[in-house]
């Protein structure tokens, strides 16, 4: 039998064993038995979910299919590994994109990351919990719901900061900074990116340094500071060419086009997207026709601006299929052929009311998300207590003094005093005095 069996069978006889026990040693027990969660047994992860955690932190190796194999293999195991699963499915979908409804590694909603943050919180798990805070964040980014996601990509800090873990650190205010410059808070989008930046040796990550310092070049590019812009920009393509990675450095050429496009410099952006290379995302690839097809229609090659642009139909988003019926229906009408310019001007009104209409709704999903957000609030002021006061509450029901309180929680007995008000506010919902709360404690 365990130590803390042994602890929980001895406990209730405790004053009939031993009545000579003095009340210090007493009260050091009762406090003890606050933190029993903690004595609670641990299994040890299956090695099959280790590897795959190494894999998802850059190890070589796809994490899918293991992970897709261990899924029926997940519910037959104790809740602690089914839990750290499903962390792990979560942790794949973010840091892998996963956009595909049909994969079987799809989340639908945040019912999972809810479950895996009750368990991970209630476990006081303080290992795991500031990564499921982040990806907590991370999923209500993606939803729509930002004041959600920033509340718990604060959490993430708080808890990672504990553990002076910096990679963790650096990923949640890069995540930030994207969030606030999405949200066209620019301000507030350098701070945390200039924050993610800071970390870069600590944190000895160079791949990560290139997408932010290629963030920290558009938040100044779209605040107007090209100059800014363009020493960040630089600093992210040097960067990237020299870890030798093409990809990335032509995504960075990309962004300093059209800085330089929208300048009307027109030479320097040719120059940078030459030679594109043949493994770009498809999206980057999107990005490269359109920019030629501007730098053709500016430079006054309307034949091959209308290639590219065609070329954008069939691949493009809603945004990117209006940009370029538009720019077809303007080269058609500087040609005088004004039917067919007609034919892109209805495509580009069609296009216009898709995302106007797409628009509308993202505006309500935000609405519904601070609304819902501000309600989460209220309900976790008046019900979700943390440790310290859970602590509080046991030895208030177990009748310690608050002399005794104060001198088993290392705090002054005034604030022992403040904090007995201030739980009875949060659970009953009314003021009331130090005295109230501890008669509602011991009245359960």
């Amino acid at each position: 039998m365990s130590l803390c069996s042994n602890f929980i069978i001895s406990l209730p006889t405790l004053k009939k064993r031993m009545p000579m026990l003095s009340r210090n040693i007493l009260l050091l027990v009762l406090f003890l038995a606050s933190l029993l969660p903690a004595c609670k047994e641990q299994p040890i992860m299956p090695a099959e979910l280790q590897e795959i955690n190494e894999m998802l932190e850059g190890k070589p190796g796809n994490p899918y299919y293991p992970l897709r194999d261990y899924k029926q293999k997940a519910h037959e195991q104790p809740e602690a590994i089914r839990m750290y699963y499903d962390f792990l499915t979560i942790k794949f979908e973010n840091r892998h994109m996963v956009y595909d409804r049909r994969s079987e590694l799809y989340h639908h909603s945040d019912s999972l990351i809810t479950n895996v943050l009750r368990y991970y919180e209630e476990q006081d798990d303080r290992k795991l919990l500031p990564e499921v805070y982040y990806y907590a964040g991370r999923i209500y980014a993606k939803m729509g719901d930002a004041p959600c996601a920033l509340d718990y990509y604060h959490q993430a800090l708080n808890a990672a900061s504990a553990q002076t873990d910096t990679r963790l650190m650096q990923r949640i205010y890069f995540q930030m900074g994207h969030l606030f410059w999405f949200q066209s808070v620019y301000d507030e989008a350098l701070k945390a990116q200039h924050k993610a930046l800071s970390y870069k040796q600590l944190a000895s990550d160079t791949l990560s340094e290139v997408f932010i310092l290629k963030s920290l070049g558009g938040t100044y590019a779209d605040l107007g500071k090209t100059d800014s812009a363009f020493f960040y920009y630089k600093e992210a393509l040097q960067k990237a060419e020299t870890l030798r990675n093409a990809s990335l450095a032509f995504y960075v050429k990309e962004n300093m086009a059209a800085l330089y496009l929208s300048q009307g410099d027109y030479m320097p952006a040719w120059n940078l997207l030459e030679s594109p290379p043949a493994d770009i995302d498809e999206s980057v690839r999107t990005v490269l026709y359109q920019l030629k097809a501007q730098l053709y229609h500016q430079t006054g090659k309307a034949d091959s601006a209308m290639h590219y642009n065609r070329l954008i139909e069939d691949r493009g988003s809603v945004y990117d299929k209006q940009k370029a019926s538009l720019d077809m229906a303007n080269i058609l009408s500087e040609q005088n052929r004004y039917k067919e310019a007609a034919g892109y001007f209805q495509q580009y009104v069609t296009y216009t009311d898709s995302i106007q209409k797409q628009n509308r709704t993202e505006a309500l999903t935000k609405a519904q998300a601070t609304y819902n957000y501000q309600l989460r609030e209220r309900e976790n002021n008046q019900l979700k207590l943390k440790n310290a006061e859970l602590r509080i509450c046991l030895l208030v029901k177990a009748e310690i003094q608050p002399a005794g309180i104060a001198r088993l929680t290392g705090r002054a007995k005034s604030t022992i005093t403040s904090a007995r008000k201030n739980l009875f506010e949060k659970l009953c919902g009314k003021k009331g005095s130090a005295e109230d709360f501890d008669r509602f404690i011991q009245g359960f």
